[in-house]
């Protein structure tokens, strides 16, 4: 989960800023100043490991020096199932905390309760049941051009590839769905060391993930649901695509639409108000006061696909003159995953 959930941060910062940038309403925010921000899941994934981040997020005030998202180190996490048993969360990073899937895998239908101990309080989650998730059925790409005014008024051209998914709805009760990728990519450099002008690079996803209901279609195939969009770029050579799939709660479902919404928002006040963005962890002696965020009980289905990059209107006779290695989270150590080929 650590390849996306900067995005949860990303958008949260955005809608502070949005909030400093605007002429002011009559509107009171729903969290106070250098509130704690949650990301992070349960599910019955298969292998990695199940993650939570904490980050105390502040409303921006332009000042260079202040930390936004600072990571919340030492807090106590751990998972309470559905008879009584519990594993705590082990603190791998400066606020990011893990369980190996291997050693306490998530199963269909039992239920789940985080319990996050921070800052001499105690927040809980709702106990949740994880939710089978169908398998992604499709999973590829369309090479998508558009033209473009750019910053000093001239033509240009735009390039990159869509990501879609189609999964066929089983047909019980209403299903929500969250999708996410991530990508490694190959790229050729024209360095002056021989070993090194081959490296591959690990790419996030940079937008939040995308969630929808089967409301309209239960039981049928959802069919080229957009996930994501990779923009093109002339020194890439090669692509590794990682999509997954999610199950959602109702309540998970309607965070991550408002949250989607108000990201959309153009943060001018002909914007509509913004809607209450809730999130499940509550203080168990104080129920106004909650996390910003959300904690994530899941199915999990995932999906891999690789393509080469081809010639287009984008296409430049160019290359970077450097040491591939210099660029951020590359390797040059062959295979950079255990599914490239």
């Amino acid at each position: 989960m650590k390849k996306w959930q900067n995005s949860l941060f990303v958008v949260i910062s955005l809608l502070f800023v949005m909030m400093a940038c605007v002429d002011p309403l009559p509107f009171e925010p729903s969290f106070p100043p250098d509130v704690i921000v949650i990301d992070g899941s349960f599910t019955d994934a298969k292998e990695g490991v199940h993650r939570v981040k904490l980050t105390r997020a502040a409303a921006y005030t332009g000042d260079p020096a202040r930390v936004y998202n600072e990571p919340v180190q030492g807090a106590s996490l751990k998972i309470t199932f559905d008879n009584g048993g519990e594993v705590f969360f082990g603190e791998n990073e400066p606020g990011e905390y893990e369980i190996p899937i291997a050693s306490f895998p998530g199963e269909v239908g039992r239920r789940y309760q985080l319990t996050v101990e921070v800052d001499g309080k105690i927040y809980v989650s709702s106990f949740e049941s994880i939710q089978a998730v169908p398998p992604i059925d499709s999973l590829y790409f369309e090479y998508e051009s558009s033209t473009f005014r750019n910053e000093f008024g001239n033509l240009a051209e735009r390039c990159g590839y869509a990501i879609y998914v189609d999964v066929v709805d089983p047909d019980t009760s209403t299903n929500q769905y969250l999708w996410h990728y991530n990508y490694i990519y190959e790229i050729k450099t024209q360095s002056p060391f021989a070993c090194c002008n081959t490296c591959w690079i690990r790419q996030q996803s940079e937008t939040p993930p995308v969630v929808a209901e089967d409301a309209l279609i239960n039981g049928n195939r959802i069919v080229r649901q957009r996930i994501g969009y990779i923009p093109y770029d002339q020194f890439h050579v090669k692509y590794l695509v990682h999509a997954e799939q999610f199950s959602l709660s109702p309540e998970a479902y309607d965070f991550w639409k408002i949250l989607a919404q108000q990201q959309s928002g153009s943060g001018s006040i002909f914007d509509p108000p913004p809607s209450s963005l809730e999130g499940n962890m509550v203080n168990v002696n104080d129920s106004t006061d909650r996390m910003l965020g959300y904690f994530r009980v899941s199915g999990h289905a995932e999906a891999r696909i690789m393509f080469n990059l081809e010639a287009n209107a984008c296409s430049k006779d160019t290359m970077i003159k450097r040491d591939c290695r210099e660029l951020p989270n590359s390797t040059a150590d062959y295979p950079p995953d255990p599914y490239w080929m």
